[in-house]
């Protein structure tokens, strides 16, 4: 079994160039699974704010995917990947930590704007592609399904 995770690596690469390496991860292994975490929903205008933050520290988003969670799935199905899901940050902190874990991560860091924080956990992607229906099922259990 090979497992690839990217946390906001494949959106500081031309899109094609990102998704070659996840048509070859796909192909290339007989179980495989990608799990990636990236930006999502740069085109309204909190996204486009964030973007144009990051850029001015001299990156540049080349392969930030338009659209919002459904489209990293969709890009996981495109590459080759036989089951793929996807959900934002926010839908994640919401429904895959429990509650003792939300209460935890909000004494590690008290956060001033709930409203911001909220933002910002909308405009990232979890994603996750296998090229093997079961794999999906035993990784996501309770996660993204």
């Amino acid at each position: 079994f090979a497992t690839s995770i990217g946390k906001c690596v494949l959106t500081y690469l031309p899109i094609e160039v990102a998704n070659d390496i996840l048509r070859w991860i796909a192909s290339s292994f007989q179980s495989a699974a990608a799990l990636l975490y990236d930006p999502c929903g740069l085109e309204d205008a909190f996204g486009r704010v964030m973007k144009r933050n990051i850029e001015r520290r001299g990156c540049s988003l080349p392969g930030a995917l338009p659209g919002g969670v459904r489209a990293h799935k969709e890009r996981l199905e495109r590459c080759g990947f036989t089951s793929a899901a996807a959900l934002s940050m926010l839908d994640a902190f919401h429904h895959v930590l429990t509650s003792q874990e939300r209460t935890r991560a909000d004494e590690c860091e008290r956060l001033d704007e709930l409203e911001e924080f909220e933002l910002l956990m909308r405009h990232y992607a979890l994603a996750i592609g296998t090229n093997n229906e079961r794999d999906l099922h035993d990784a996501t259990v309770g996660l993204l399904l």
